[in-house]
């Protein structure tokens, strides 16, 4: 009786050393959360429709204004984005935005605060 018990813990012993060496070897599988942000800050310019429609804005010219910083523009394509390549997103400081057309004169303007990556300007 006494070899039986001795033979019961030894083969509990060992499977106890099996599924510890398992649950070691297998990667804990974490939850990842995606963050995603645009490098450059982009400008998009839309009508005030129902259906949000971009500008044909071709010509025109977006100008952004920080605190620090000396002004940049950047200029639309025909489709109403305007990309700025020297402007990181999230912006860590509020922006002022002025939207020129190509006679230079002022259609939009706006201030935005911190954290974006995208302005998105809607007038008629």
């Amino acid at each position: 009786m006494l070899m039986k018990v001795v033979k019961s813990k030894a083969t509990r012993v060992r499977r106890a050393v099996r599924r510890t060496r398992r649950t070691a070897a297998v990667p804990r599988r974490r939850r990842r959360r995606i963050r995603q942000t645009l490098t450059r800050l982009h400008v998009v310019a839309v009508r005030t429709n129902t259906q949000n429609t971009p500008h044909n804005s071709a010509g025109w010219r977006a100008i952004i204004e920080q605190q620090g910083v000396a002004d940049q523009t950047a200029t639309f394509d025909s489709t109403g984005v305007a990309r700025f390549n020297n402007i990181t997103t999230l912006t860590n400081a509020p922006v002022a935005l002025t939207i020129e057309d190509a006679a230079g004169n002022e259609l939009f303007t706006r201030t935005y605060g911190s954290g974006r990556e995208v302005l998105v300007a809607r007038f008629a």
